[in-house]
């Protein structure tokens, strides 16, 4: 107001420095919703062009599959439709390739030959680390979960027509929907119905159609979460649990697994069996299965094991990091790139019995590409391939 009662003002340099600030101030403000813009722009293309990948790529493994032709013409024909690359992975194996940018690439791996393999002879009898140990690039959670399911559901409600060709989580959570909406199988709940019990304890056949926090605050409240034996819960969404916490059942999570958060500090529990869909980030402090009920722990994408984790566990995903010097694992560990792994070994795990693996929501045997070690008879020309990813 002092200003105002001035009879003289403000002189010419003081206004024409505020017009100078306040024309600079505008146009940095117009420059960064500009910049916003186009980094928005820039992240809906690279989505775009994601997505046009996966959809190529995934339109010439359906093609094969279902004309059943590998005749090299034949590829080549699809390779410059489609403008994608098909090679030899190995002698068994192709591998199809649709780039993204210069650095980034969709990939998938198909065969034309599959032989049914046990899980445990072809997987968890190692520990991931033999030299004599070779990951059939056909070994994803996707396709793990896409053999068990039909079982599953067909000795869990024998009144329906069971679906059985699955290529990804997003095809199983649909049906899982599908039937939710159906009715008679699976029950549709939220995560509130698990954030108002005490004790969150999923004795039923729930599917809950999004993401699920049960992070609290109070370090003194909080939550666990256990699945019954026998049920499979079902999340589309990432899961978050707090530091300290138990986390037990077979759980299926569209999305990422998260156990870090929250400021408790105690010992966590993971005991039972996680098809992630995502990153699974787990916490210092953790105890994971042991030899009568081992951990199991799938996922598409990443998966980090922090210090002072010990117990029976097998991981399987993209990529593996645990370098700790405290980390003590019995089990194993497989993953597409080389894994980072703590000093000390990992051990083996000779208890660990076929017939109790459907228990553990595991298919008991999983089909692989054929070699020529395969005796004849157990050959199938069955196409099978893998869901595209981001490379």
């Amino acid at each position: 107001m002092n200003i105002l009662r001035n009879k003289k003002g403000m002189g010419l340099p003081m206004v024409l420095g505020i017009t100078v600030f306040v024309i600079g101030l505008a146009a940095t403000l117009m420059s960064y919703i500009v910049f916003q813009a186009k980094l928005v722009q820039i992240d809906i293309d690279q989505t775009e062009d994601y997505h046009n990948a996966v959809s190529d790529v995934s339109a010439v493994l359906n093609i094969i599959s279902r004309e059943q032709n590998l005749d090299p013409l034949y590829l080549r024909q699809l390779e410059t439709y489609f403008n994608i690359t098909i090679e030899n992975y190995n002698e068994n194996v192709l591998i199809v390739t649709s780039m993204i940018n210069e650095n980034n690439q969709v990939i998938s791996y198909m065969t034309g030959s599959i032989q049914e393999v046990s899980t445990i002879e072809t997987i968890f009898e190692f520990t991931g680390t033999e030299t004599n140990f070779d990951l059939s690039p056909l070994v994803t959670p996707e396709n793990l979960l896409s053999e068990y399911i039909p079982e599953y559901l067909e000795n869990t409600f024998d009144f329906i027509d069971t679906e059985t060709e699955f290529t990804s989580f997003d095809d199983i959570m649909a049906y899982i929907e599908a039937l939710t909406i159906e009715g008679s199988t699976f029950i549709e709940k939220s995560e509130s119905d698990l954030t108002n019990m005490s004790e969150p304890y999923v004795n039923s056949y729930w599917y809950i159609d999004e993401p699920v926090n049960l992070v609290h605050s109070n370090k003194k409240n909080y939550r666990n979460l256990g699945v019954a034996d026998g049920k499979i819960l079902f999340i589309n969404g990432d899961l978050d649990l707090s530091k300290g916490t138990t986390l037990t059942g077979n759980i299926v999570i569209n999305g990422n697994l998260d156990l870090t958060s929250g400021n408790y500090n105690g010992y966590s529990n993971l005991q039972g069996t996680f098809y992630v869909n995502g990153d699974v980030t787990l916490p210092n402090s953790l105890n994971l299965g042991t030899v009568e009920r081992p951990t199991f722990v799938f996922a598409t994408g990443h998966i980090e094991l922090s210090n002072w984790t010990d117990g029976v566990g097998y991981f399987l995903s993209d990529s593996f990091e645990g370098q700790e010097g405290q980390i003590t694992i019995q089990g194993g560990v497989y993953s597409a790139e080389k894994p980072k792994l703590s000093p000390r070994p990992i051990e083996s795990n000779p208890d660990l019995d076929e017939s109790i693996l459907y228990d553990y929501a595991i298919p008991t045997q999983i089909p692989i590409e054929s070699t020529g070690e395969t005796p004849p008879g157990e050959v199938t020309t069955t196409f099978k391939f893998t869901y595209p990813k981001l490379n």
